[in-house]
């Protein structure tokens, strides 16, 4: 088997495969079990995405193997363990363990295997606790995964290192190995009446892309789900972007058009406190046009300074997300700037009023609703290149809910969101906030 050749000969191999091809099996035979059950002070490190059913079940795969050889081929434990194997003539050991971000640390591997890296939450990081070893020595790397749909190829930590090992960025030998690699999935069937009869009719397209692709090109695509915004609205929308005639906070915020006397503004921010991007809107109410545009990675006083500014510029009504603790922290700021103009979202037994709005999941669904009618009906005027970017990542599965891919962001599309459901409540005349405001819809 070509794979098997592979792994004696490349020093670090990345693995595209579809589901059930036994390549964790293989992984395992050759890295836990023959290199050191028959070589002396071998360390072989095995990394999955989490401990019960994933690393534990490495260190079971290698002792199913090591538990059925002949008599004469065992070795004695020294450890036997559910997360290591230690041989106590050759100083040789298998360690398994969870991908965190620093597994594998200070262990001098002479074998890396990381079986389904495309799940592993801390890939990346915990890539720079191992890499030493890889490149001071001899050690082999291998990494092996089915693909991640709910992972951008971009954001994947395995998609990447394939990409670049394909291309010759890294030393690395990129493989990729389809469904027809198993030449018998079901005793009785053809490869075609299994595929057919078991996968094609149990499972929507965006999962047989990730779990069974037939091809590399089917493996390097992103999984086909259903776009959840219209292509022609974002393409409309794309059309029109282009430089802002101004910008602020270095960059942060970004201009288009000065207020213009007799337009009425309403704005929305959807907060930060610096670990992901803020993003607010000012929005004319009469042409549909965002006019001005704060976006990027704040802390939650900044933000709150920002929105206070260019409310005061715009004289806008506002509203800001108040779930979480940046929303929570952006509220006191605001309390303390004396932000004008605010949407008053309840009133107190005191008769005081409350400001923010807590996003539920069922004002979710309102905001996007809304947020797609605009953007099919192409009823919004908006420049900023990233806006489009962001409607054409959030992607729907067959019965599940709207959402962006892991390592993708959502917040200017929930700005959008927010700004045309309060754009509904703009109160003329002098903006004073006299009575609780209402999400239509609700």
């Amino acid at each position: 088997m070509d794979f098997v050749e592979d792994l004696q000969n490349e020093r670090e191999v990345v693995v595209g495969k579809a589901n059930q091809l036994g390549i964790s099996w293989t992984g395992v035979a050759y890295g836990g079990v023959w290199l050191p059950l028959f070589h002396d002070n071998v360390n072989t490190l095995m990394l999955s995405h989490k401990e019960q059913g994933g690393s534990w079940e490495l260190i079971r795969k290698a002792k199913y193997i090591l538990d059925r050889l002949p008599h004469f081929l065992q070795r004695e434990y020294s450890k036997d363990a559910r997360s290591e194997i230690e041989f106590s003539t050759n100083d040789s050991r298998v360690l398994a363990l969870p991908s965190v971000p620093k597994a594998g640390a200070g262990f001098n591997a002479s074998f890396v295997f990381r079986d389904e890296l495309d799940l592993h939450p801390y890939a990346e990081e915990n890539f720079a606790f191992i890499s030493p070893t890889i490149d001071a020595g001899s050690a082999q790397l291998v990494d092996v995964s089915t693909r991640n749909p709910d992972i951008a190829r971009e954001a994947s930590h395995f998609m990447q290192r394939y990409l670049k090992a394909k291309s010759g960025e890294i030393p690395a030998k990129a493989i990729f190995l389809g469904w027809r690699m198993r030449p018998t999935r079901a005793e009785g069937m053809t490869q075609d009446e299994w595929f057919n009869e078991r996968v094609l009719k149990r499972y929507p397209p965006w999962e047989i892309d990730a779990h069974y692709p037939e091809t590399e090109a089917e493996f390097l695509a992103e999984a086909r789900k259903t776009r959840f915004f219209d292509g022609l609205g974002i393409d409309y929308i794309r059309s029109d972007c282009y430089e802002p005639m101004d910008t602020d906070y270095d960059g942060i915020v970004k201009i288009w058009e000065r207020p213009v006397e007799g337009r009425r503004y309403t704005s929305f921010l959807d907060p930060s406190d610096g670990s992901d991007p803020h993003a607010a809107g000012w929005l004319d109410t009469v042409t549909n046009r965002l006019v001005c545009i704060s976006h990027g990675k704040v802390k939650a006083e900044k933000c709150a300074e920002i929105f206070d500014k260019y409310n005061r510029v715009y004289n806008a009504f506002n509203e800001f997300e108040l779930t979480g603790a940046a929303g929570l922290k952006v509220g006191q700021y605001l309390d303390d700037l004396g932000t004008p103009n605010r949407r008053v979202s309840k009133v107190s037994r005191d008769r005081k009023n409350k400001y923010g709005w807590w996003t539920t999941e069922k004002l979710k669904a309102l905001m996007l609703a809304s947020v797609e009618e605009a953007v099919r009906n192409k009823r919004l005027r908006i420049h900023y290149s990233e806006i489009p970017n962001e409607l054409g990542y959030m992607m729907r599965k067959e019965g599940g809910d709207p959402k962006v891919p892991r390592g993708k962001h959502d917040d200017l599309i929930m700005m959008l969101g927010g700004l045309l459901q309060i754009k509904r409540e703009v109160q003329y005349g002098n903006y004073e906030p006299i009575a609780p405001g209402k999400c239509v819809g609700f």
